[in-house]
């Protein structure tokens, strides 16, 4: 069985509550972590198979990623800070906060490698500027698919933690993610070489969202 990658979008933050898009890359609220928190238990399928967690440099994104896989950072992995899975807005909330900064606040369980001095940079000259929003997911992609060939046929789990608007980018798919829902994929038969490298949703996860209102 291929490498299965499972999408969480981010538990609810601060400026989810009134839609107040004016704070400044905003932490989960006291109802977010709670999501977290049982949304944890509803996760422990992933368990041990989990070889890397993929999450969004901004504070909610990261926040939801070390909540719902305590015992992934326990066992000493990093959870691995991605520019391009940031959420296409150039409002303040989302708009991330340095390397020092996000370095001083979380400290050695994430790993920054990935961050350049100008990762939140939304400019129109920048790869972040929402009108690049499909080359980044397309990227995206290619980026997973070279970790997922590293494990070849073997039954692993690949985890991406990101954002509502950037996930039907990302999936090409308009449905609607709520807060802390996950959702499967592999990749696409012919995404082995292709430009796109496709996800293709399992039919377990579609089950799972059967419910799900459109975007």
């Amino acid at each position: 069985m291929p490498p299965s990658i499972h999408v969480i979008r981010h538990a609810q933050a601060l400026h989810n509550v009134d839609q107040d898009f004016t704070i400044p890359d905003p932490e989960l609220t006291e109802l977010g972590h709670e999501q977290c928190k049982k949304a944890t238990a509803e996760l422990g399928d992933l368990g041990d198979k989990t070889v890397v967690i993929l999450a969004s440099p901004l504070q909610r994104t990261i926040q939801t990623a070390l909540a719902l896989f305590p015992a992934y950072t326990a066992s000493g992995k990093k959870v691995v800070l991605v520019p391009d899975l940031q959420e296409i807005g150039v409002t303040p909330s989302d708009t991330g906060n340095s390397r020092e900064y996000l370095e001083n606040k979380f400290g050695v369980i994430l790993d920054y490698d990935l961050l350049t001095p100008d990762w939140m940079d939304k400019s129109g000259a920048s790869r972040n500027a929402p009108e690049c929003v499909e080359e980044r997911a397309r990227d995206t992609r290619v980026f997973i698919r070279s970790i997922a060939q590293k494990y070849g046929d073997e039954n692993v789990n690949i985890v991406v933690v990101t954002h509502g608007q950037y996930l039907w980018s990302l999936t090409k798919n308009d449905i609607w993610f709520e807060n802390v829902e996950r959702r499967t994929y592999v990749f696409a038969s012919d995404a082995k070489e292709s430009l796109e490298a496709n996800f293709t949703e399992t039919p377990d996860s579609i089950a799972r969202r059967s419910g799900s209102r459109p975007g």
